[in-house]
């Protein structure tokens, strides 16, 4: 027992030390997003996809691609934003809000880092979502640092 508590605590320290950190990075890299260079893109796919199914339920994803030129160079993206990881809220209607802002043939702005530009995204700034990851890490880190207090003093 007193084997199997440090391992699973150090895991999960371990893993959501990692994940708070990557958290810190896109809470920065999406706040510098508003201060990035922009382009003209144009809408290229632009669809509600359905995800998921069985007991975990249905989620409505807008799938949403771009293209675009820097410096000569044609790429093409699909983050509507930096840290575009909605899969696990999204409804139709929050998927029907994009599809109708950005439809297929629709002249976009893109905002798109400099030190990478094939890292364009359609919108810039912090959104409740880049938090997901910090505030997740931040738990983990906390939930294996009592499990390994809880070894360290109890067991």
């Amino acid at each position: 027992m007193r084997t199997f508590v440090l391992v699973i605590g150090l895991f999960v320290f371990l893993f959501g030390f990692r994940e708070a950190v990557r958290g810190i990075r896109l809470i920065l890299l999406a706040k510098k997003s508003t201060s990035w260079p922009t382009t003209q893109g144009v809408i290229t796919h632009s669809e509600i996809q359905l995800n998921g199914g069985g007991d975990a339920g249905y989620s409505y994803l807008p799938a949403i691609a771009f293209t675009y030129t820097v410096n000569g160079c044609d790429y093409t993206s699909t983050a509507i934003w930096v840290r575009n990881e909605m899969q696990f809220f999204a409804g139709t209607n929050f998927a029907a809000s994009f599809t109708s802002r950005y439809p297929v043939g629709n002249n976009v702005t893109v905002a798109y880092d400099p030190k990478n530009p094939e890292m364009g995204v359609l919108e810039t700034g912090l959104r409740k979502l880049t938090f997901v990851s910090f505030g997740a890490g931040l738990w983990a880190t906390l939930g294996g640092t009592a499990m390994l207090i809880f070894w360290w003093k109890v067991l």
